[in-house]
């Protein structure tokens, strides 16, 4: 009777063990199912974010007033002038190849597709849409093809095209910069291209002033003069503002293009006497305001203040010139940093300058706003 009686209890501690690990695989495979079915809504919803981010870039190209950085209740509120008309940001000069370079390459149409949805931190004070603006390609390595700008342009008729050599890449052998030469001066053959640049001189640049003068002899042969030629120029260390700079660049070109000439000085740093001298030389001249605007001096605020309201242009640079300190890329959507600068500068609206800004571009550059 002891043995069957310890045989049975054996039996009974088996039978508990089997159930308890049935159990436990019956509560397992629960699980996974569970885990199954998350991971499957997971999926949807994923598929469903993707949809909607690309519905938002459709309706963003389309109507070209949205910016994510801010809720939609808030982008068609107070975006409007008396006249009823858009008020928004429209940068006169960044460099799309650029801001991409450390993200790796990309075809131009996707690079300005992922600039528009990019979000940045922290948000601007100024917080509008971006409407369009002047995309610069100044990097012979980075510059597009004829179908890439065709696709460009046609999606986003709102942003313009210049092309050109950046004076520190004068220095480059003369195969490589007559080859940039030739596919510039064919595509300013285009009317998808609106300007010619950057170019001009950089003093910073040692050893190089004839370099830098070739080449931009060579570019402006046979300039359109409807189509404005961005100008680069910066002194040396000791002309921090770049006045004698601007002088020999005004006296160099003044003998080889045609009053008529319209031209933009790109983040133009001169003082009022350089300003008015380029308004009496070339009267199409349009400077071209940037973050730099911050840290003028006395001379440079006279400037500003001076600056024919016909004239005046807002631009970025990006991803250059970083308003803010810790910020590693600048953005076209920090343009109204600067606007607002040059706003207090002036005495004016904030609104009027970026309608300013916006006629004038659109004037300069023959885009469509």
């Amino acid at each position: 009777m002891r043995g069957e009686t310890l045989s049975d209890s054996h039996s009974d501690s088996g039978g508990r063990a089997a159930r308890r690990s049935k159990a436990r695989r019956e509560q397992m495979k629960l699980l996974q199912e569970e885990n199954s079915t998350l991971k499957g809504s997971l999926a949807c919803l994923q598929k469903d974010l993707e949809e909607t981010k690309t519905e938002l870039a459709r309706l963003k190209s389309e109507v070209g007033c949205l910016q994510l950085n801010k809720p939609m209740d808030d982008l068609l509120m107070g975006l409007s002038d008396q006249e009823g008309k858009c008020v928004g940001l429209v940068d006169a000069h960044f460099h799309l190849d650029r801001w991409h370079k450390a993200k790796g390459k990309r075809n131009h149409l996707d690079m300005l597709k992922q600039l528009l949805m990019y979000h940045v931190a922290p948000n601007p004070s100024v917080d509008l849409p971006l409407l369009g603006g002047i995309i610069v390609y100044c990097d012979p390595l980075n510059f597009p093809s004829e179908s890439e700008l065709r696709a460009l342009t046609c999606k986003f008729p709102n942003f313009g095209i210049a092309v050109g050599i950046q004076p520190s890449h004068a220095t480059l052998n003369m195969q490589a910069l007559s080859a940039a030469r030739d596919k510039i001066k064919n595509l300013n053959q285009l009317d998808m291209i609106h300007g010619l640049g950057e170019i001009g001189f950089d003093w910073t640049k040692r050893g190089t002033r004839k370099e830098q003068e070739f080449l931009v002899e060579s570019l402006i042969i046979g300039a359109n003069p409807q189509k404005p030629i961005i100008l680069h120029v910066r002194g040396k260390e000791s002309d921090i503002f770049g006045n004698k700079a601007y002088t020999h660049c005004l006296e160099f070109l003044s003998q080889r293009l045609c009053r008529e000439q319209f031209i933009q000085l790109h983040c133009f740093s001169g003082n009022s006497t350089t300003l008015h001298r380029w308004l009496n030389i070339f009267p199409n001249t349009f400077f071209s305001y940037s973050g730099l605007v911050r840290n003028v001096g006395l001379e440079q605020i006279k400037s500003v203040r001076e600056t024919p309201s016909n004239r005046l242009l807002l631009e970025t640079d990006s991803p250059y010139l970083p308003f803010h300190p810790h910020i590693r890329h600048n953005h076209p959507y920090y343009l109204g940093e600067s606007a607002k600068v040059i706003a207090e500068l002036r005495g004016r609206n904030l609104n009027d300058i970026l309608k300013a800004n916006s006629r004038n571009v659109k004037f300069a550059f023959k885009i469509k706003i």
